[in-house]
């Protein structure tokens, strides 16, 4: 079935896109660079663990990604790129997918923007 993670959960090796370039972090660096916002990836966290993230703003120096489904961030700046930040591995995700089902649960996620709560389940608020 198809891997699934929320922000906040700890990425294995195979979730994660590990690029050995020979000691040039050049293509690496590159690659980390061109993430956009709303891309995922995977952050390392103060405890030692990759956890799944999402690109929340990019500015030129840094990068905040929303790294818990409470809406917790954590701003990344370019000196620490190489070292915490890591790409998903699509193309391991892809596999999966054409050898097995597709199972996704529906997820109520609160997002907090400038203090205030929004409720993201499709209906706008209206029950």
């Amino acid at each position: 079935c198809l891997h699934h993670l929320d922000l906040g959960d700890v990425g294995t090796s195979r979730d994660m896109l590990i690029i050995n370039d020979n000691n040039n972090n050049t293509n690496t660096n590159q690659l980390i660079s061109a993430l956009q916002k709303h891309d995922f990836a995977f952050i390392l966290r103060s405890d030692g663990t990759w956890t799944y993230a999402i690109l929340a703003e990019r500015r030129e120096k840094s990068m905040r990604f929303v790294v818990s489904l409470k809406g917790a961030t954590k701003t990344m700046t370019r000196n620490r790129w190489l070292d915490s930040v890591r790409l998903v591995n699509n193309l391991y995700n892809r596999r999966k997918l054409r050898g097995g089902c597709v199972e996704e649960e529906e997820k109520d996620v609160d997002v907090v923007v400038n203090d205030d709560d929004i409720d993201v389940d499709g209906n706008d608020g209206i029950d």
